[in-house]
């Protein structure tokens, strides 16, 4: 696959296409020594070349939703709190879309450099309670059945397709999180969340779209 990876990116005619995906694949990351099947790490790499040149809110959806990411950073069979057991939503995938694939740890001013209070220090984006709020969020998904069987919850792995959701798996209600400065309610509910759309929405992607800018072009 990786031969095919590099053979592609040098020799097809869609260079910019082949090189923001390759820059989206060093935000989004993912792992060949976590996800070692090879169709599943190639059905990834197709989905960012895909969404290379699209819409921000359908490539960070369709990344959320892909197994492989799933996998790798804990968000398939990422059920809802269980007191009986004492456990609560994984914080991975949650905490991880915040400050590698998303808004990072600090607000940022146009120019890329860090948003200043009045103290001198960096002003963070956001606190413990919003990835709280976004690991609820990400409740509920497992894999797709494999072909032939039933659905159930925490179906076997499966890299083909897009997760599939549980609600009874899903953390109801929702949560106050703090965000840039505000106070904001993502809904908790089944499915992707609306919630959930309007922060991917959110015009504070600054370091986002300089990081894949940057490694897309080089020194160009």
């Amino acid at each position: 696959m990786q031969r095919q990876f590099f053979t592609h990116a040098l020799n097809d005619s869609d260079q910019l296409r082949q090189r923001v995906a390759f820059a989206l694949s060093q935000i989004f990351v993912v792992s060949g020594t976590e996800v070692y099947e090879a169709y599943g790490m190639a059905d990834y790499q197709n989905m960012l070349l895909n969404d290379a040149l699209g819409n921000f809110r359908t490539l960070l959806q369709d990344v959320t939703l892909s197994p492989v990411m799933g996998h790798y950073l804990d968000m398939a069979d990422n059920a809802k709190t269980n007191t009986a057991l004492g456990t609560s939503p994984n914080q991975n995938y949650g905490r991880e879309v915040l400050q590698l694939c998303t808004i990072g740890l600090y607000e940022l001013n146009p120019d890329g450099s860090q948003k200043l209070d009045s103290s001198g220090a960096p002003i963070p984006t956001y606190n413990e309670d919003v990835v709280a709020g976004f690991s609820a969020v990400f409740t509920g998904w497992t894999y797709a059945p494999l072909a032939g069987a039933a659905s159930q919850w925490t179906n076997p792995i499966n890299y083909d397709g897009v997760m599939v959701a549980f609600a009874d798996q899903h953390e109801p209600g929702r949560r106050c999180c703090w965000m840039f400065g505000h106070v904001r309610k993502p809904d908790s509910r089944a499915g992707f969340g609306d919630g959930a759309g309007r922060y991917f929405q959110s015009s504070e992607r600054r370091s986002v779209h300089r990081q894949t800018a940057d490694t897309a072009l080089g020194d160009q």
